[in-house]
C-alpha cells in the first residue's frame, strides 16, 4: 500500500505547494474566492470519469485540456483557475501509473482573513458537496467541524473522490484510483466496525 495520497505529503509535493502558495513577495489576496460549482464538477469529472488506469501522458493530457499548464519542471503539478500562474495542483504516479489527483478549487486566504472566509468558504463547499451529489450520487461520507469540513464519494468506475474545505487553506478536491480508493474504502469500512487504523488520506 502506498504511503501518500491525495492531500498527503508524497514525495514533498504537498510541501512544494504550500511553499509556492506562502512564497515570500507573492500579494495573497485576503477575499476567499472560487471557482463556480459547475467548473469544480467539470475539473472532478474529467479526472474520475477518466479511463482507468491513467498514464502519465494523460494526466497531463487531462490537466492541459481543462486550460491549466505546467509553470515549473515538473509535469505532475500544475496550475489552478485561481492560480493560473503557478502550480498549486498535482497528481501522483507510481510506475508510470497516475493514483492520486489533488486540484485547488479555491485561493489561499492568509490568516488576517481566517475568520472572514470562513462562512463563504464553507457555502461553497456546500454548493460544490450539492454539485458533486447530482453527479455522483449521495456521498459515502460527510463531516463538518467548527473549522474544517470534508466529503467523500466512491464512484461506479471505483474511482474515489474527496472534497476538503478550512477556514484557512483552500477547498481541494482528490481523485483516487480505482485501486487505491478500494483500499481506502477498506479502511474506513474498518474504522466503522472499531478496527483503528493510523493513516490519513486527506
Amino acid at each position: 500500500m502506498r504511503s501518500g495520497y491525495p492531500g498527503t505529503d508524497t514525495g514533498g509535493r504537498i510541501s512544494e505547494v504550500n511553499r509556492t502558495l506562502g512564497a515570500e513577495g507573492r500579494r495573497v489576496p485576503v477575499e476567499f474566492q472560487a471557482v463556480p460549482a459547475g467548473r469544480a464538477v467539470e475539473i472532478v469529472r474529467a479526472w474520475a470519469q477518466h479511463r482507468w488506469p491513467m498514464t502519465v501522458d494523460e494526466g497531463v493530457e487531462v490537466h492541459t485540456g481543462l486550460g491549466f499548464g505546467c509553470a515549473g519542471s515538473d509535469p505532475e503539478m500544475f496550475t489552478s483557475d485561481l492560480s493560473p500562474d503557478e502550480d498549486v495542483s498535482y497528481f501522483n504516479s507510481e510506475h508510470g501509473s497516475v493514483f492520486g489527483v489533488r486540484v485547488q478549487l479555491s485561493n489561499l486566504v492568509p490568516e488576517a482573513g481566517w475568520a472572514a472566509s470562513l462562512p463563504r468558504s464553507r457555502e461553497v463547499f456546500e454548493s460544490y458537496a450539492t454539485a458533486f451529489s447530482q453527479v455522483f450520487g449521495a456521498p459515502y461520507s460527510k463531516e463538518s467541524t467548527e473549522s474544517s469540513f470534508k466529503a467523500q464519494w466512491f464512484l461506479d468506475n471505483g474511482a474515489g473522490v474527496g472534497l476538503n474545505g478550512n477556514q484557512a487553506l483552500m477547498i481541494t478536491a482528490s481523485v483516487e484510483s480505482p485501486e487505491d480508493a478500494e483500499y481506502h474504502l477498506s479502511e474506513l469500512e474498518d474504522e466503522k466496525n472499531g478496527i483503528p487504523h493510523d493513516f490519513d488520506y486527506f
